[in-house]
């Protein structure tokens, strides 16, 4: 730092401003006054001034249904400092409940997790992450690198006849049109007895397409 005398009893060295990196075998020399010199090797040491990142992951693929339970996963670029522990937050858009930020639970020192309730409600759930810090106590970055959002959906598919059967038919493969806001798998309920022997194969609701039509 410029000072390049030492007193008699404890002297405090301050650096320069170290660039980020691993730093070994740095010593200091003091000379008296009759050139007789003395050094210290200081012990080695890392500056780190970069904040940790995390990316996220989910045990099971959404959208997810209340009653549904989800390990959510942080794994750390680096290894994490045993306190303060890295905190959850989840804020749910549309109806979706959002969660206060919640401590994670350490698997290793790169990663935590957290298991997720899904509460009820349908949106967009976005994950942020606090407190944590790594081992030269730089905080998390709040935003994680990849995986911050899920969707969660508990509204039922609103369903529109569109063309129905005619009451009275010869047609004995009748032909039945109805539109669909979401994609889903076609299931057919027999209330008649007759119905019951209706050989009718599911098929899968495109998504976006207005009209449907099954066949019985």
């Amino acid at each position: 730092n410029g000072n390049n005398t030492v007193s008699v009893g404890n002297n405090t060295m301050t650096f320069n401003t170290l660039l980020e990196g691993f730093y070994s075998g740095e010593t200091i020399t003091v000379t008296d006054a009759y050139s007789n010199a003395s050094s210290l090797t200081i012990p080695d040491f890392t500056i780190d001034t970069t904040a940790p990142t995390a990316a996220i992951t989910y045990d099971s693929t959404g959208p997810y249904k209340n009653g549904d339970t989800v390990t959510i996963t942080a794994t750390f670029n680096e290894a994490m400092a045993d306190s303060s522990v890295p905190r959850i937050a989840i804020n749910g858009s549309g109806t979706l409940l959002s969660l206060g930020a919640t401590n994670m639970t350490k698997s290793s020192d790169t990663l935590y997790t957290y298991s997720y309730s899904v509460p009820i409600g349908t949106g967009t759930g976005t994950i942020s992450l606090s407190t944590g810090t790594d081992l030269a106590g730089n905080v998390i970055i709040s935003t994680p690198t990849s995986g911050a959002t899920f969707n969660v959906d508990n509204t039922a598919p609103v369903l529109l006849e569109i063309v129905p059967i005619p009451e009275r038919t010869k047609v004995n493969t009748p032909t039945y049109v109805f539109q669909s806001d979401e994609a889903g798998q076609i299931t057919v309920g027999h209330a008649s007895a007759n119905a019951l022997n209706t050989g009718f194969t599911p098929t899968v609701v495109t998504e976006g397409q207005e009209n449907q039509n099954i066949s019985l």
